[in-house]
């Protein structure tokens, strides 16, 4: 299996330098595909530096859905190794995600910010939702029919 991971990270490497400096949405897109590879191989100190790379190749532009992204991808890996700043950025990743209108960032942050409190002893009687996730259509009275059957 090693042996796979070595070759995708290459692959990731050769991803990298044929995008290039002028393409930063898609380099810390890539960037973050990566860190993803390297924390299932088990590379941490890769996985830490290729997510803060792919938030600091986006750091001069304006915030955006690719910044919301990359900084959840960052703080699931803080939150993974319980490093002392995953609260804080995933903190910072909601309310990006919020003034910039995408839910999946939102809600991938909360997850981490909920993990990781409850991990140091914090509990939460009450979640708030989303203001910005809405369910499906039909779900929640499906769900909900199933659930008295």
């Amino acid at each position: 299996m090693e042996g796979r991971y070595d070759d995708s990270l290459e692959r990731f490497d050769l991803l990298d330098a044929l995008i290039g400096v002028d393409n930063a949405e898609l380099r810390s897109d890539a960037l973050g595909w990566r860190s993803r590879l390297c924390w299932l191989s088990g590379r941490w100190d890769e996985a830490f530096s290729s997510a803060n790379a792919a938030v600091a190749v986006l750091a001069d532009l304006p915030e955006s859905r690719q910044l919301a992204r990359a900084l959840a991808r960052r703080s699931q890996i803080e939150m993974l190794k319980h490093r002392p700043e995953s609260v804080d950025d995933a903190r910072e990743a909601i309310a990006v995600a919020r003034r910039v209108g995408d839910s999946f960032a939102e809600v991938n942050a909360r997850i981490n910010l909920f993990t990781e409190e409850a991990a140091r002893g914090v509990v939460r009687t009450r979640m708030r939702r989303s203001r910005s996730w809405r369910p499906p259509h039909g779900r929640v009275r499906t769900t909900r029919r199933s659930a008295r059957s």
